[in-house]
């Protein structure tokens, strides 16, 4: 399981909740939860991830009430973000963790998500599982990280790396892709 610094439990017996999701069916890799923001809001931050035709990152959901009936239902999904995956650990070992060419931050998530994929695993968002985050608290207030720069670098490997996959998925339209700064 991997959980970063700015994340804390906001359902009871979260671990068991999205272990329950990863062993009940047999062809998921990894599971990860309905990521929101700490109160007040409480609104939605990532049900999951879209990735467009071209390359672009859609954090379903993102902004959307964390009751929306459209991000309560467990699905497959093109990726999920690693501030909260659960990943089976045998898939790990098979087909290694995070890549570093992604360090120090950004789409080593994805990258994963796509490599345990076409090998045939799916990625599965449980929104019976809710955990807060406050969203890059660490990477944007590091002055070591230039995160942007970051962000773009990153984004166009994992464009190069995983085009010949989400050019051919249903992933969501490019409209749906553009960041909603909350």
């Amino acid at each position: 399981t991997f959980l970063d610094n700015d994340v804390y439990p906001a359902t009871c017996d979260w671990l068991g909740r999205l272990r329950s999701r990863l062993l009940g069916n047999p062809r998921a890799g990894m599971v990860g939860p309905k990521m929101i923001y700490p109160p007040p809001s409480n609104l939605i931050q990532c049900a999951g991830v879209g990735i467009s035709r071209r390359g672009h990152v859609c954090f379903r959901g993102r902004g959307e009430s964390r009751d929306d009936p459209r991000w309560n239902r467990a699905e497959e999904v093109q990726a999920l973000i690693s501030a909260t995956m659960m990943v089976r650990h045998d898939l790990i070992q098979q087909h290694g963790g995070f890549d570093e060419e992604y360090n120090p931050v950004q789409f080593e998530d994805f990258d994963l998500c796509y490599r345990l994929r076409e090998a045939g695993w799916e990625a599965w968002y449980e929104p019976a599982v809710e955990m807060y985050h406050d969203e890059s608290t660490t990477t944007q207030g590091s002055p070591s990280i230039r995160n942007s720069a970051v962000v773009i670098r990153n984004g166009l490997r994992f464009q190069r790396r995983w085009r010949h996959m989400f050019e051919n998925e249903a992933g969501p339209e490019e409209s749906e892709c553009r960041w909603r700064k909350l």
